[in-house]
């Protein structure tokens, strides 16, 4: 107990001091800037040598799709209103496609119906919208028939989500795919058992 509070009182002298104080703020500055920069996904190391950061050319070749997100500032006010006012975020992100030219349209869209998916699973790179479905990969199957694309849900995972955010991932799911792949003019969610 001595020991915590010699602690706290050399601690309290040392602040009294305006070079401390300000060495101490300097210090968590750099500390948020790093942490912001590593969560951006940008690499720290870049500060020291920030021409070579600001003239670096965009490595990420794929393409930017906008993708449906649930807004994150959804309070629990929003969850009592009805289901038709869906409060989804559309976030521009970049994602895998496949062009196989050797590859029929339909298979095609539905290989690209499940990379979207797959983003939709991994969460928002923008910090608007908020990740909703569950880690694993909800999706068990993909048909598409005469431009309706069906999707076959396990429904272990979807009984974890209340009505509200099963319709928010319904309908975040159905914009998604449907605005990024022209093949596909609808999409259909099934949930199967077994």
């Amino acid at each position: 107990m001595q020991k915590i509070k010699a602690f706290i009182n050399t601690q309290r002298e040392k602040f009294k001091d305006k070079t401390y104080v300000f060495r101490f703020f300097v210090s968590i500055l750099a500390l948020d800037i790093v942490a912001f920069m590593l969560l951006a996904g940008v690499n720290p190391l870049q500060l020291l040598n920030p021409v070579q950061f600001l003239f670096s050319h965009n490595l990420d070749t794929r393409p930017s799709l906008s993708l449906y997100f649930p807004a994150s500032i959804l309070s629990e006010d929003l969850e009592k209103e009805d289901a038709e006012n869906l409060q989804l975020t559309k976030i521009s992100q970049r994602v895998e496609q496949t062009n196989d030219e050797k590859l029929p349209e339909d298979e095609k869209a539905k290989q690209n119906a499940r990379l979207i998916l797959l983003e939709l699973v991994s969460g928002p790179t923008d910090l608007k919208a908020r990740r909703f479905l569950p880690r694993v990969f909800p999706v068990r199957k993909l048909w598409l028939v005469e431009a309706v694309l069906y999707v076959d849900l396990n429904p272990e995972l979807m009984a974890k989500l209340n009505d509200r955010q099963k319709t928010l991932a319904e309908e975040a799911i159905r914009r998604s795919i449907t605005e990024n792949i022209s093949a596909i003019k609808d999409v259909q969610l099934v949930l199967s058992a077994g």
